[in-house]
């Protein structure tokens, strides 16, 4: 009897946590479509500030909603807003890229981000497509970033791109284990190109000194939220690679 007694209020509390899961996806549902209609409603007249609220709230709305459907909609929206001519609401959008970040959403961004084709309009613009971009940070996606790191450069903002994508870097501290060996094999090799260019090997000292003095610092700290490390120099993350690259490539770490 009291088994059964058990059963039945099992059931029920299992019943009832189903039931209240059932309706808070419903109002989460519920909330994306007002959120979109509300945005729709400010792009038909409201100003940049306003809209660029509305967008937030949408792309929240968007994050939160339990259905897939809703999240590729938001997606074709924020892709519209991509063509905006005001900056501000572009980089709303982008804001939205990376708060979704829906998987293979990132090819969406790649025309701002791509360092040799960028179609960005502005500095601006283009730092919120790569942050995003690695929000998203879809398989594969992060040799675009690190071509901004690669090469030290004389051309205006170079440095400044190459310390945004350093750091924007450590959002695919959870890519699947399956992705992590071309990830870091791809980052220690650009990492030992700055290292190179440092100590005046390949380039103008000059130029490859400083990319070394303003890189290493956040390099060393996105390898370290990569790999789980605290290592606190550029030769400590090489040594822990050299010891740990044949067990990170079999997926063992």
């Amino acid at each position: 009897m009291m088994a059964r007694i058990l059963r039945v209020g099992l059931i029920a509390v299992v019943t009832s946590l189903v039931a209240s899961s059932a309706r808070a996806d419903d109002e989460a549902n519920r909330a994306y479509v007002e959120a979109k209609a509300s945005l729709e409603l400010a792009l038909d007249g409201s100003d940049a500030g306003h809209i660029t609220k509305k967008v937030a709230a949408f792309a929240s709305a968007a994050k939160n909603s339990k259905d897939v459907k809703q999240k590729k909609d938001a997606r074709k929206v924020l892709k519209r807003l991509l063509k905006h001519r005001n900056s501000e609401i572009v980089i709303a959008a982008l804001r939205g890229y990376g708060e979704i970040a829906l998987a293979k959403s990132s090819s969406d961004l790649k025309p701002l981000v791509v360092k040799k084709k960028c179609k960005a309009k502005s500095k601006e613009v283009r730092i919120e497509a790569m942050k995003a971009y690695a929000r998203i940070h879809d398989p594969g996606t992060h040799e675009e970033l690190l071509e901004y790191v690669r090469l030290p450069s004389k051309e205006a903002d170079a440095l400044e791109f190459a310390q945004v994508a350093a750091e924007a870097l450590k959002a695919y501290k959870d890519v699947p284990k399956r992705h992590r060996y071309a990830l870091l094999n791809d980052y220690m090799r650009v990492f030992n190109m700055v290292y190179t260019a440092g100590v005046g090997v390949w380039f103008d000292s000059v130029v490859g000194q400083k990319w070394w003095k303003e890189l290493e610092p956040p390099m060393v700290e996105t390898f370290n939220l990569l790999t789980g490390n605290e290592c606190s120099n550029y030769g400590l993350c090489e040594n822990w690679w050299k010891l740990n690259k044949k067990a990170v490539k079999s997926g063992k770490r």
